[in-house]
């Protein structure tokens, strides 16, 4: 599987869970550029890190590297505006936030 693919495959689920790079960097302790490279597919990702993202967003480190078909869970997500655009309540971000730091501590 190409870097891209797995790229595109993570900021796919970090957008539908309306999460920004630089909180996904703050959760796992990288920079925004980081996460801007991984998902561009110009900067690989190791496999703890893959991990880690799988962890966090609930799927099988299988997503990133088979079929697009795979569906995954999706108990954060955003919630739509009247005017199509999503948000996400506090409350739901800091439930995230606490989850996917306790996913990285595994």
């Amino acid at each position: 599987m190409k870097i891209e693919s797995i790229g595109k495959r993570i900021k796919k689920l970090r957008e539908s869970y309306g999460i920004t790079q630089k909180k996904l960097g703050e959760i796992l302790g990288y920079s925004e550029a980081r996460i801007s490279y991984i998902e561009s597919g110009k900067r690989p990702i190791n496999k703890l890190d893959l991990h880690k993202i799988a962890n966090i967003f609930k799927v099988s480190v299988d997503y990133f590297l088979s079929s697009p078909n795979i569906s995954y869970s999706n108990h954060f997500r955003a919630e739509k505006t009247d005017e199509g655009k999503e948000i996400i309540d506090n409350s739901i971000m800091s439930d995230f936030e606490e989850y996917a730091r306790k996913q990285i501590k595994q």
